[in-house]
């Protein structure tokens, strides 16, 4: 009689109570949630190969929805501006028409009062001046060998009178002026400072305008029209017609300006050439950017505006989002209206103070700055140096080994610049220039919002949708099942408790 064999049984380790309530918790919303995918890992009728391949579904989905998400957030973070054609065109009418500023290659008008026998009694003072914006010391003002010493800096606001006194008259460099019924050249264009000098400027807004000190500047330099209507972000009032700057309202309304030379009366040695700038009215106007008249020739001059309007959504941006200023978004000490070009001559004004110890005379600067002085003085060479080092450092093709500071200098959000073309004709003794718009309608540029707040979490719901099915529901389903449920259960488990409890300390009283 063979011996009965005896099985041991190897009964599986229970979980522990917590665990398995969180386990069939997390498989019962697996089984039932409206994700896709999740109720294909749980389940003991399925294989482990049929959940293992159904994980790696999953991962791959919630991976590639990540990255794309990732890549709308960056977007969205570091170009949140799209630029596109306007709907509505802009008619000329709706902005300013251009300054212009003109200048002749003379600097200094012989026929000023500042004789050999005023330099001499001024010790060279007026010679050394002079120097500051001749291309010599006193080249072609002062005849004799001896030539004075003139400073390397120059104090005072003295300086911007004798700029002025020593200029060509406008009615030295103009013969004849037209703008509308206006006919006199000295009521249309006044006396600027320039790289070149004084300059006369036609439609440029005035210095109290423009500057937010002028006790620096002479009286003589400056219009006396004071902003009318108008403002650089919003341009004009359309109630109103008396407006400045100046505006075209027809396609036949031009500036028209003839220009002569007096080779007898100048010095600097120039020849007799014009140089003309076209530029924004509230533009400081730089001749390093300005186009020279060929000298006996008529000139047709065509301008096409280029304007850009930006939404208003984007004032809650960053000025490094937006890649623009508001004009609440920067502030310059030296102008009331930004400009790139009026942010860009106070950055150098600034960063050439503090490596030279001066300023350029046509830089923007205050009452007490001292000036550099003539082309061949140590302060001017400081200056060129200064203009370089910032040139590079704003283009960016060469290492900045200066610690040159970025002026940051971004466009405005709305703004208004010029384009010029224009073709020369064979006139007699006298250079012609007649400006006026190419067209009366241009479509502008339109700045705005790539994604909004709403188009981004659209985009990215979609996104989520497409890869997992999850939705707002689903995210409610997982808030309840592993909250609010846990939560409910929790605590019917605790009332059960106490009313058992409850209910045996009754019994055992009774």
């Amino acid at each position: 009689m063979s011996e009965a064999k005896t099985v041991e049984v190897v009964e599986k380790p229970r979980k522990s109570g917590l665990v398995h309530r969180v386990s069939s918790h997390v498989s019962e919303f697996m089984t039932n949630s409206s994700i896709h995918g999740l109720k294909y890992l749980v389940g003991k009728e399925r294989t482990l190969i049929e959940k293992s391949l159904w994980l790696a579904v999953l991962s791959v989905s919630i991976y590639t929805c990540s990255l794309l998400i990732k890549s709308a957030w960056q977007k969205w973070e570091e170009c949140p501006v799209v630029v596109g054609f306007g709907q509505t065109p802009v008619r000329m009418w709706e902005i300013p028409f251009p300054a212009v500023t003109i200048c002749s290659e003379y600097e200094y008008n012989r026929e000023s009062n500042v004789t050999v026998k005023y330099l001499v009694r001024k010790k060279g003072w007026q010679v050394g001046k002079m120097s500051v914006y001749c291309d010599s010391e006193a080249n072609g003002i002062y005849p004799h060998e001896t030539v004075f010493e003139a400073a390397d800096y120059y104090e005072g606001p003295e300086w911007e009178e004798f700029l002025v006194g020593t200029a060509l008259l406008s009615e030295q460099i103009f013969a004849f002026c037209q703008w509308g019924w206006k006919y006199s050249c000295a009521d249309i264009f006044f006396p600027v400072i320039t790289e070149h000098g004084i300059c006369f400027s036609f439609n440029m807004l005035d210095k109290n305008d423009l500057f937010r000190d002028t006790s620096y500047i002479a009286d003589a330099l400056g219009n006396q029209d004071d902003i009318s209507h108008w403002t650089f972000d919003k341009n004009y009032d359309e109630t109103n017609d008396d407006v400045y700057p100046r505006r075209s309202e027809t396609i036949s309304e031009k500036l028209e300006v003839g220009l002569k030379s007096y080779l007898e009366k100048v010095a600097c040695l120039g020849f007799d050439k014009f140089f003309m700038m076209i530029h924004h009215p509230a533009d400081t106007p730089s001749m390093r950017r300005a186009f020279e008249l060929e000298t006996n020739k008529s000139h047709e001059i065509l301008i096409t505006p280029q304007v850009v309007v930006s939404s208003e959504n984007l004032r809650s941006y960053s000025p490094q989002r937006k890649k623009c200023y508001f004009p609440e978004d920067r502030y310059l000490y030296f102008y009331k209206i930004y400009t790139v070009e009026n942010c860009k001559r106070e950055c150098l004004a600034n960063y050439t103070l503090s490596k030279c110890g001066c300023v350029p005379y046509y830089l923007p600067h205050n009452k007490t700055t001292k000036l550099c002085g003539g082309r061949n003085r140590k302060g001017s060479r400081c200056v060129v140096q200064a203009e370089e080092m910032m040139l590079h450092s704003e283009s960016g093709l060469r290492k900045n080994r200066s610690n040159v500071t970025s002026c940051n200098c971004l466009p405005p959000c709305n703004s208004v610049s010029y384009d010029v073309s224009f073709r020369a004709t064979e006139t007699r003794e006298i250079t012609v220039a007649r400006i006026n718009f190419k067209n009366t309608e241009f479509i502008p540029l339109e700045k705005q919002e790539l994604f909004g707040d709403v188009n981004f979490w659209a985009s990215c719901g979609g996104l989520v949708g497409l890869f997992i099915g999850l939705s707002v529901v689903s995210c409610v389903e997982i808030v309840y099942h592993f909250f609010f449920r846990w939560v409910f259960n929790l605590g019917r488990r605790l009332f059960q408790q106490l009313s058992l409890n409850r209910l045996m300390f009754l019994i055992m009283v009774l």
